[in-house]
């Protein structure tokens, strides 16, 4: 009886915890690759290329030794794929100076037509009785 009630603690705890273990290797390898990603750009032609047809699995966000930290992480699947799922959503996040223009004047324009409705409206004369 003592016996199974030993085993049985056995069992239990090393389930318990090993369920708690975490996959310490896989999680630094994305962190490292997130911000290798993050100071990755693409240059300017390859960038309207991207726009044009928008690839994710092109070969525009392969890692290379001089966008990684570690050149032996190119070896790493985890980190390769980490690298460029972040690189595409940051290169698809970036927008262009006529996109702040546009955003820019419609807002403007907005304003404006907010204050042309609004103040004639507190100047005009009410029925005073």
């Amino acid at each position: 009886m003592l016996k199974t009630f030993f085993i049985t603690c056995v069992l239990i705890a090393c389930l318990y915890f090993g369920a708690r273990a975490q996959a310490t290797h896989r999680d630094s390898v994305a962190r490292i690759a997130k911000a290798d990603a993050k100071k990755f750009s693409l240059s300017s032609a390859d960038l309207k290329k991207l726009r044009a047809h928008r690839h994710k699995t092109s070969d525009y966000f392969k890692p290379s030794p001089s966008t990684t930290a570690d050149a032996a992480l190119l070896r790493d699947s985890d980190y390769v794929h980490t690298f460029r799922r972040v690189a595409y959503h940051h290169t698809r996040g970036k927008r262009t100076v006529a996109h702040g223009v546009i955003i820019g004047v419609g807002s403007a324009f907005v304003a404006f037509c907010l204050l042309v409705a609004l103040v004639p409206a507190a100047f005009l004369p009410g029925k005073t009785e």
